[in-house]
């Protein structure tokens, strides 16, 4: 982006501020500065006016000129083809250098002296504007006859390279880079006075606007005849250092206005159709790609993707032609765009970075640059501005301070805010609802809003800190039981079983057959993958038994087997299962057991299964659970007393039908099984002692009924008690004796054979009152 001094003194007032800390500013703000150049006409460069202009007797393409340059009048012989009486001109006077090996000189050329030349504008350091000489006029201020044109500062300016980020398409403009600038420096900008001088016609004499309802974009139309239209010098130059010069006078202020002020047109003259009252007809509508176009007697343009700029006159004698301001989001137009993948042009650039949407002003500044050329402005203009969506953020100083690591008043954040045009309204002491201006489309969250806050304090303001990473405390429940589960496969590994996964679906008819729920058939899978696998599964075992019928058809003489995974319900619930198996041997041959190695056992399979999901109880079943089930070798599994489970021999039958050996069987709702959050407890350092007593209890009297009395009464020297010994005979008849070892032990000192015997006491008085149990 290409910005001047004196062009940036239009719209802000920089007068003050020197180039250095103007560019130092320009940097601050994020407007990194890539070069700067300080534009000089040499010295004894002067204007001229050319009194009188003749072809030179013996050249065809030379002229000589009598140029007036106050004190005297030269003779000078020119071979522009542009020359002509009563032209104001730059003349370099004899003396004056105008390049390294090239000074002015007296010469004759075919016989005429010469005194003197007259410049083209890039033989006095401006910008190539034509292939002539370079014509003066008061847009660079009043024409002294004479003065050196190095005190006119309009064209001896500061010329300033400047790196845009994709996002900052507000400031693709030199009034958008005022609109920074003036908030770097606490400056206001200037209030635009366009003093416009206008025609007896109104727009609406001239031009007939009609525009779709379910537009995406904004236009303003207005009208202007041309045929007294002449360009400016200053604004040839300017757009030659902007690097947008043609030769099309019309196209050159219009690719002035858009750099000035950042709002796109579209200027037409031709294909204007007109109606029964004689009115050009503009229709603005969608195409057939959804695109906002353009339309009269045939379609222009497509607004913000192409441009009619191929059509605007060279010839400056039209009398009525339209000027279309527009406007439309960058963030609408680029998914278009990317969606339809069309082709653009040069126009799309600038509308997809985003322009400027104050067409008012856009379109104010083009007639009021149009008028000073000699142009005749229709007035009144006619719009359609619907589109202008709002961005509303919360923000609070709070989380702004948090994020740029330095506590920024109050009162100066919203002070910077609201210079670049941000609404704010109070919610609380330090929140407010803010409403992001139209043209910063770029603007969307708080990190956003933070970076301008640094922007226009200076990065250089913020007291440079350390990194620091702090990590949030990320567990949760969902994590804290996804690691449980892993703590829970990784013993299950520990422990000598395999994981299994399977597939989610199951037979129906086995599933039926073996006991277990199905689901409901209005619930149940409408398309199968096949006839073997037609239903979901309800329980993880079957698949289970499958493998282990697998792997032991394989030869393996021990399989263990386990499966973590979600199983259903008839009404299609869905719930988590932890499935074990075990089958054959308790261990692999070897030469300890003389290659002869037990059958695996129901003590030994609890076992494992305690070293996975920790202590449990056994209590005998109060119903059979499937027909996998041995009734007889086969008990719930209760922790915290709730059954999570219930682990069993598999039953004979169905170990024939699966031609697997004896075989174990345990299921746990996983849902039920709670962590265990271990609790380190002091240990005692005091003799622990061992006692015995040995009761007489019916056989159909539950183990669980005796432990649970023992419990009760909560003796805290006992630290565990397990049943050791079961003996019975025929005089015993329908009772049997158990043996019970308790340990006992104390954190306060050696108990006494006293205490001891207090406590054994107290537990055989509480198994006679509460069960009716003496000792044997």
């Amino acid at each position: 982006m290409i910005v001047s001094r004196y062009w940036l003194q239009e719209f802000v007032d920089i007068s003050g501020i020197n180039d250095e800390k103007l560019c130092e500013g320009l940097n601050t703000i994020g407007l990194e500065v890539d070069s700067i150049e300080n534009i000089i006409i040499p010295d004894g460069v002067v204007i001229g006016y050319v009194k009188k202009c003749e072809k030179h007797t013996q050249a065809d393409k030379l002229s000589v000129c009598q140029v007036d340059i106050g004190e005297k009048t030269l003779q000078i012989v020119c071979g522009a083809k542009n020359i002509a009486t009563d032209m104001y001109v730059p003349v370099a006077t004899v003396g004056t250098v105008l390049g390294d090996d090239f000074t002015i000189k007296k010469t004759t050329l075919r016989g005429e002296s010469s005194v003197g030349m007259i410049c083209s504008s890039s033989e006095i350091g401006l910008p190539k504007t034509n292939d002539g000489i370079m014509a003066l006029d008061d847009s660079i201020g009043e024409l002294i006859v004479g003065k050196e044109l190095n005190e006119y500062k309009l064209l001896n300016d500061t010329v300033i390279d400047i790196e845009l980020t994709a996002n900052r398409g507000d400031c693709m403009s030199i009034y958008g880079v005022a609109r920074d600038l003036a908030v770097c420096f606490d400056i206001k900008l200037k209030k635009p006075d366009f003093n416009i001088t206008y025609s007896k016609k109104a727009v609406g004499q001239v031009l007939s606007l009609t525009v779709h309802k379910k537009m995406l974009s904004n236009v303003l139309l207005s009208g202007v005849d041309i045929s007294t239209f002449e360009t400016k010098t200053l604004y040839d130059i300017r757009t030659a250092i902007a690097g947008c010069y043609s030769d099309n006078r019309l196209k050159n202020i219009l690719s002035y206005a858009t750099h000035s002020v950042g709002v796109l047109f579209d200027i037409i003259a031709h294909k204007l159709k007109k109606n029964d009252l004689g009115l050009s007809v503009i229709d603005i509508k969608p195409d057939d790609r959804g695109f906002d176009s353009i339309y009269s007697s045939e379609k222009i343009t497509t607004i913000g993707i192409d441009s009619n700029e191929i059509n605007i006159p060279k010839e400056t004698t039209i009398s009525n032609l339209a000027i279309v301001a527009l406007y439309i989001n960058p963030d609408t137009i680029n998914k278009m765009v990317f969606d339809k993948k069309i082709k653009t042009e040069d126009i799309y650039y600038k509308s997809s970075r985003g322009s400027e949407p104050d067409l008012n002003l856009g379109t104010k500044y083009f007639q009021y640059i149009l008028n000073l050329c000699g142009a005749s402005i229709h007035s009144g203009y006619k719009k359609s501005i619907s589109n202008k969506p709002t961005t509303t953020v919360n923000i609070d100083i709070n989380d702004i301070n948090s994020i740029i690591g330095q506590n920024i008043e109050q009162q100066t954040i919203v002070k910077i805010l609201e210079n670049l045009h941000f609404s704010l309204k109070p919610i609380d002491k330090t929140i407010f609802e803010m409403v992001v201006p139209y043209f910063r489309t770029d603007i969307k969250n708080i990190a956003d809003i933070t970076e301008e806050i640094v922007r226009m304090i200076g990065i250089d303001n913020i007291t440079a800190k350390p990194l620091s990473i702090t990590e949030q405390n990320r567990q949760n429940d969902k994590t804290n039981r996804q690691n449980s589960l892993n703590a829970i496969k990784q013993k299950a590994v520990a422990s000598g079983f395999f994981e299994q996964v399977s597939f989610l679906f199951a037979n129906r008819q086995q599933s039926a057959k073996y006991g277990f729920d199905v689901i409901d058939t209005k619930k149940d899978l409408s398309n199968p993958i096949n006839s073997e696998l037609d239903t979901l599964r309800t329980t993880l075992l079957l698949n289970l038994l499958e493998s282990a019928k697998l792997n032991q058809n394989q030869g393996l003489a021990q399989v263990m087997l386990f499966e973590l995974g979600e199983v259903y319900d008839k009404n299609r619930d869905q719930r988590n299962e932890l499935s074990f198996i075990i089958c054959g041997y308790k261990e692999s041959a070897n030469i300890q057991n003389q290659s002869k190695p037990d059958k695996v056992d129901f003590p030994v399979f609890v076992r494992k299964i305690v070293d996975i999901v920790g202590e449990f109880e056994l209590v005998a079943s109060s119903s059979t659970k499937n027909s996998l089930v041995n009734p007889y070798v086969c008990a719930d599994i209760v922790q915290n007393s709730q059954t999570i489970g219930y682990i069993a021999q598999l039953h004979t039958d169905v170990a024939d039908d699966f031609d697997i050996d004896q075989t174990y069987i345990c299921t746990i709702d996983i849902d039920k099984l709670k962590p265990k959050n271990i609790t380190v407890k002091p240990y005692s350092k005091y003799q622990a002692v061992h006692r015995d007593i040995s009761i007489v209890a019916p056989k159909d009297m539950p183990y669980i009924d005796i432990a649970n009395c023992i419990k009760s009464l909560k003796i805290e020297q006992m630290q565990k008690f397990d049943l050791v010994d079961i003996y019975t005979d025929k005089k015993l008849k329908k009772q049997e004796s158990l043996t019970i070892r308790f340990l006992l032990q104390s954190h306060d000192g050696t108990m006494s054979e006293e205490n001891i015997t207090k406590i054994m006491d107290d537990i055989v008085l509480q198994l006679d009152q509460k069960l009716g149990l003496k000792l044997r």
